[in-house]
């Protein structure tokens, strides 16, 4: 029985690994797997690209390029300004892909690798769920003709080192996906690519702090005398009642490093917006 049991977990492996190879490699044609370029005309012509358009299963969004050469915005969130060091980077990565290995041709098998349009993605599994799943970009120039486009799907390495990762891939005009190497980070949430340092004011830099409310209540912070032989930085409300203490000590330094770590999950012009009962720090 012992025998059988493990003939039986044998079968059930290697058949899982067929059904794998299968989905990767069905119908390839091409025995050379020598590396290609997979956009071989764009590396010579990325300070042309003035757009990038980029698709995923939640959102769809545009990055163009600024007055400034190496300036960059996103027109949905009122023209923010983008990282220029990661739209750089992808430029340059996706004109440096080369393919690896041919994958499937086949368009019930794009999900398995992550390579369909993600406007018509479904996870493979309950673990495929967790990932960004299919990334679609879309690089034109500033006459909106189009440069490249690729769907970047299932990741099987990341760059490290200054190595290469491997992602599983393919062109949206073509049936054929790939393994291809290169280096890219291509964020499926469209505020990870904006600018995102906004205030950060670290405590020790305070001297005092007011906190004013909509109704009106003020409440005035001050640095507290400086402890001996030690390096921290405390506050102390400005005016305490008689018989009063603070019951955290904690709390009252977070109010004053409030300002340290600001960021931000979404971003709009402040024009048109009500700050009338908006907390003045």
């Amino acid at each position: 029985c012992g025998n059988a049991s493990y003939i039986t977990i044998a079968d059930i492996v290697l058949g899982g690994v067929s059904w794998w190879m299968a989905a990767s490699r069905d119908s390839a044609t091409e025995a050379d797997f020598t590396t290609r370029p997979l956009f071989p005309e764009l590396t010579a012509k990325v300070n042309d690209v003035a757009a990038l358009e980029i698709a995923t299963q939640k959102d769809l969004f545009r990055i163009e390029r600024g007055a400034a050469p190496d300036q960059w915005t996103m027109p949905s969130r009122d023209n923010y300004p983008v990282r220029a060091d990661l739209v750089r980077k992808n430029i340059l990565g996706i004109a440096a892909l080369e393919t690896v290995e041919p994958r499937t041709d086949k368009p019930e098998h794009y999900d398995l690798l992550q390579v369909s349009e993600p406007d018509q993605y479904k996870p493979a599994d309950e673990a495929a769920k967790v990932d960004a799943g299919p990334i679609l970009v879309r690089l034109a120039n500033d006459k909106s003709e189009a440069m490249a486009a690729v769907i970047v799907g299932k990741i099987k390495s990341y760059p490290v080192g200054g190595m290469p990762g491997q992602y599983h891939l393919r062109k949206p005009s073509e049936a054929r996906a790939w393994l291809a190497k290169g280096a890219l980070e291509l964020p499926a949430n469209p505020v990870q690519w904006l600018v995102k340092d906004t205030i950060k004011i670290d405590r020790e830099r305070v001297a005092e702090v007011t906190v004013t409310h909509p109704d009106g209540k003020v409440l005035k912070l001050v640095r507290a005398p400086a402890k001996p032989d030690s390096s921290s930085v405390d506050f102390l409300p400005a005016e305490l009642p008689k018989g009063m203490k603070t019951t955290s000590q904690y709390d009252v330094n977070a109010v004053a490093g409030a300002l340290a770590f600001l960021t931000f999950d979404n971003v709009a012009k402040a024009e048109g917006k009500d700050f009338s009962k908006a907390t003045v720090v």
